[in-house]
């Protein structure tokens, strides 16, 4: 059988960023009875207070999710490891951030057997928007530092998670 799914945004479900919990909540419900799996697009540092920096993100930062009765895919994550700004807001992040929501993420990836994980972006690629359409610049520097290897391919603390977190035998 092939499985087919939809994605949504975890921080809408929460209720984040203005939007209606309950009504989202509803509104999934319906949708799941036409999904397979429940795709997540999960970007806590997007959906946090103006700081833009939930920090540390919440241990039951996912359990929302598991309302749903299906099995979770994070179809799209990441989150900065350095400083920028975008969108007339400054973001502060390091590397320890990065590090420690990938670790929170794999965690419960492997607590609620989820499907699979995609952390969006591999590589930095700060370097790149020069060549990006001067309107979508900005909008592009909110994920130039998500990459698991910085622009000049050497890893970053967040890989060595992810990696050991490769090399785990996992069975659903």
């Amino acid at each position: 059988d092939l499985p087919v799914f939809a994605s949504f945004t975890l921080a809408h479900i929460k209720g984040l960023a203005g939007a209606d919990s309950a009504v989202q909540v509803q509104e999934l419900k319906e949708l799941m009875l036409y999904n397979d799996i429940l795709g997540l697009s999960v970007y806590p540092f997007l959906w946090a207070d103006p700081s833009h920096r939930m920090d540390p993100v919440p241990e039951d930062y996912f359990d929302s999710a598991l309302q749903f009765g299906k099995p979770i895919a994070i179809t799209e994550t990441g989150a900065p490891s350095q400083d920028f700004h975008a969108l007339d807001s400054d973001f502060e992040f390091d590397e320890e951030y990065q590090k420690d929501y990938m670790t929170l993420l794999l965690k419960k990836a492997c607590d609620y057997e989820f499907v699979f994980v995609v952390n969006w972006v591999p590589v930095d690629f700060v370097d790149l928007l020069e060549v990006f359409p001067d309107d979508l610049r900005e909008l592009g520097m909110i994920w130039a530092y998500t990459g698991l290897q910085r622009s000049d391919g050497c890893p970053k603390k967040a890989l060595y998670v992810w990696d050991v977190y490769l090399s785990v035998t996992y069975s659903r």
